[in-house]
């Protein structure tokens, strides 16, 4: 059940590249391992080199935090990447893309096919995996200090951030402001509704699509 880690140097100051695992039909990674995965937790790959060897290990947890905590009771030297905070806050927003986006075929055939696009058992195009990283790095590139102190909170986490930036961008009447982040909450949800409402999709190769995949960040605003 699941996969094997690689545990070698324990005592070596690794720095950890974090990611939570990607998942369709449930309890299954998208490489097709069995995990039985809880609802309320995630499984973490965290990667880093050793003086010889690959590091890996793989850690449940409810957020980046509790996840981070349980690798240095193994590392007791780890740092992590800077990239760790994007991957938890996009894991989370692609995350509520597929769980809430309809599949286009469910009302043709009800009986082979699932109502969102999460449990369609279609991939998600590198096009699209590209555009949402795009979103995600734009909006935290641009507003990741409001979503800094909206994190200060012990009741709000990033995940429930990126969560946050899928359901409020698209106008499905909760977000941001429902999260009682007073003041931030606010900022949040209005920095959110300045992107464009945008959708997935399946496409003709059967994998899902966003119609968004040109999007590139506008430059920053000159002096």
């Amino acid at each position: 059940m699941g996969r094997p880690d690689n545990i070698c140097n324990t005592d070596y100051p690794v720095q950890f590249e974090l990611e939570r695992l990607k998942w369709v039909d449930g309890d299954y990674d998208v490489g097709g391992a069995y995990w039985g995965r809880p609802d309320n937790d995630y499984i973490y790959r965290a990667e880093g080199e050793s003086l010889d060897a690959l590091e890996c290990v793989f850690v449940r947890g409810r957020s980046l935090d509790e996840v981070k905590a349980e690798i240095i009771k193994i590392y007791p030297q780890a740092t992590f990447s800077k990239t760790a905070e994007l991957e938890e806050f996009l894991s989370a927003y692609r995350e509520t893309a597929l769980a809430i986006s309809p599949n286009d075929f469910y009302e043709e055939n009800m009986e082979e096919e699932n109502e969102y696009l999460a449990d369609s058992g279609r991939e998600v195009s590198p096009e699209c995996d590209a555009a949402l990283r795009r979103h995600c790095e734009a909006f935290l590139e641009a507003h990741g200090a409001l979503v800094a102190e909206a994190t200060e909170r012990p009741d709000y986490t990033l995940a429930q951030a990126g969560s946050d930036f899928w359901l409020t961008r698209n106008g499905h009447g909760v977000g941001y402001l429902d999260r009682n982040l007073d003041e931030v909450g606010v900022q949040l949800d209005d920095a959110a509704c300045a992107f464009k409402e945008v959708n997935l999709y399946i496409g003709d190769d059967n994998q899902i699509h966003c119609d968004d995949e040109n999007f590139e960040p506008r430059p920053a605003p000159g002096p």
